[in-house]
């Protein structure tokens, strides 16, 4: 598949195509692939920073007590996936690569530590990469620079609207997250990304996501409630399907 890569595929991150690869199984997840994709599209996959480098109160979030790791276990109790290990980074708000990382940024946590309902959607939008289904092979292949472009949107856009559907679960607001991308919008106004949708279209994914939740939780709970079965706290991990 490496081969069928064009520069005309530049735009899409090592961490998205590198994923795609080691599922298809045609290619095999090593070094070289990895570095070759790296290359190619030009997008360098994070840099881990030595947490006894950064000040101890950023350091400390991601210690086993800490509320990175609080929000960490939330989510994979919800959805059974557990990340490989949280690790630091520079220069970036958040990503997760093929192994399954989850990297969040130094300077981001130093601005927004207090900000817990954001840092849940932040790592909810992570974790929306990690369980969602990787295109094919043969869906990427021979595609065009904007076709390549409108699937990374709509992998982004699966992220925002499994975040919204986590955040409702693990008991946050929703809010703070599209403040963030609002703020986000406003600092990069002229910049143009394909990456994502506009920031409108990201607040509709992220709210309408939060409210199918409430939904899907306010019918179960009528629903059991008529049959006399009471309602459990535990069926909030398993009703993530409707809206």
């Amino acid at each position: 598949m490496i081969d069928k890569i064009t520069n005309g595929n530049i735009g899409l991150s090592p961490q998205f195509m590198a994923r795609v690869i080691a599922t298809t199984g045609h290619v095999g997840d090593t070094a070289e692939v990895r570095a070759k994709l790296r290359r190619l599209l030009g997008d360098p996959m994070p840099e881990e920073v030595d947490l006894d480098s950064i000040p101890p109160e950023i350091a400390a979030m991601f210690a086993e007590s800490g509320t990175l790791q609080k929000i960490r276990k939330k989510l994979e109790r919800i959805t059974k996936k557990q990340a490989k290990r949280l690790a630091a980074t520079k220069g970036r708000t958040a990503c997760v690569d093929e192994d399954d990382v989850v990297y969040v940024g130094v300077d981001f946590l130093e601005k927004y530590k207090n900000e817990e309902d954001l840092l849940a959607g932040i790592m909810a939008h992570e974790w929306g990469h990690m369980v969602s289904p990787l295109p094919t092979e043969e869906e990427l292949t021979g595609k065009s620079y904007e076709e390549l472009m409108a699937i990374r949107r709509e992998d982004e856009a699966n992220a925002d609207g499994f975040a919204g559907r986590m955040l409702f679960l693990m008991g946050y607001s929703v809010d703070d997250m599209v403040e963030f991308l609002k703020n986000l919008e406003k600092i990069e106004k002229k910049i143009i990304s394909k990456k994502y949708h506009p920031v409108d279209i990201r607040e509709a994914i992220l709210k309408e996501a939060f409210a199918a939740q409430k939904r899907t939780e306010d019918t179960a709970r009528r629903l059991l409630v008529k049959a006399h079965l009471g309602f459990s706290h535990v069926l909030k991990s398993t009703l993530i399907g409707e809206g």
